[in-house]
């Protein structure tokens, strides 16, 4: 089920019950829920919830050279609740653990200056004009392509933040074709992204299997189809988290469809043939058996005189 991204347009958290679970949204934050939940927190909370539209200015699909993919790397769901900060503490600098902020998943923005602007005046003298600023966001678990120099500029920002805060995005690898994402999720079986998820990172937490899921379900006395695959759902959205953050990360390699394939099912992708292919490779098979018929047709040369 695809992912929905909501808003909390008020300044208190709103919040809904699905499944004898409490779904918070925080005070004006946006946050992406699976379709079922939206649904549940439009209809309940509406006009206070809403559906955000994705806003894809400054987003840039041509890969040129020129490009660079920014990528925002809050709400690890694996990340520690804890981490130590240097802060200035009791007249002195020291080591202090906090809560870790990039736990949380949260918008980046920035605001990038574009400079000035010639123009010729009236009077024919030379005018700069102050160009407005160009803002930013990324959103969680969201990457963008900038041009570079404003990637650069982005990543700049991002290193000499504030301890709290720094490191909240990073460098990252452009989308590849084959990969799961909120708007192909409905494709994939939950096993299939654990296994998609085995194959970038041996190590990383896979979390329930698809049975696992049906059979606690089942034990909480969830047992109507659409119960079910609420839960269901909701691993997944669990799944498709922890792989975006390998997806990101260069250091992860990506895996083909061809070793998805071999790896989850035990055989390899084949390449669908064109269709003029096709006819040529089916001619030339006729044309073969023939000539092999002809040939143990075609009388001895051998053969008595009359």
């Amino acid at each position: 089920m695809a992912l929905v991204t909501l808003k909390n347009n008020t300044g208190v958290p709103q919040s809904i019950v699905f499944n004898g679970k409490q779904i918070i949204l925080e005070s004006n934050r946006e946050q992406d829920f699976i379709q079922a939940v939206a649904d549940k927190f439009v209809e309940s909370r509406s006009p206070l919830v809403s559906i955000v539209e994705e806003d894809v200015g400054g987003v840039y699909e041509d890969e040129d050279d020129g490009l660079i993919w920014i990528a925002n790397i809050t709400g690890n769901p694996d990340a520690p609740e804890k981490v130590l900060s240097k802060l200035f503490v009791d007249r002195r600098w020291q080591m202090v653990e906090i809560d870790n902020p990039k736990r949380e998943p949260r918008m980046l923005m920035n605001k990038f200056d574009m400079g000035m602007k010639s123009y010729i005046a009236k009077d024919g003298a030379i005018e700069a004009l102050n160009l407005p600023q160009r803002r930013i966001e990324i959103p969680p678990f969201k990457r963008r392509a900038l041009p570079a120099n404003q990637a650069k500029w982005w990543l700049n920002r991002d290193a000499i933040s504030e301890a709290a805060i720094r490191g909240c995005s990073i460098k990252s690898r452009a989308p590849t074709e084959f990969e799961p994402n909120p708007k192909n999720v409905d494709d994939w079986s939950l096993d299939d992204l654990r296994a998609y998820l085995k194959l970038m990172d041996p190590g990383a937490e896979l979390g329930r299997s698809e049975s696992s899921v049906v059979s606690e379900a089942k034990k909480r006395g969830h047992r109507k189809p659409e119960e079910i695959s609420a839960h269901i759902e909701e691993e997944k959205y669990l799944t498709t988290k922890r792989i975006y953050f390998r997806l990101v990360d260069p250091q992860y390699s990506v895996p083909t469809k061809s070793q998805f394939l071999e790896f989850v099912h035990g055989q390899k992708e084949v390449k669908p043939v064109e269709e003029d292919f096709a006819a040529d490779l089916i001619k030339k098979s006729t044309e073969e058996i023939k000539r092999k018929r002809t040939r143990k047709r075609k009388p001895s040369e051998a053969s008595p005189s009359a």
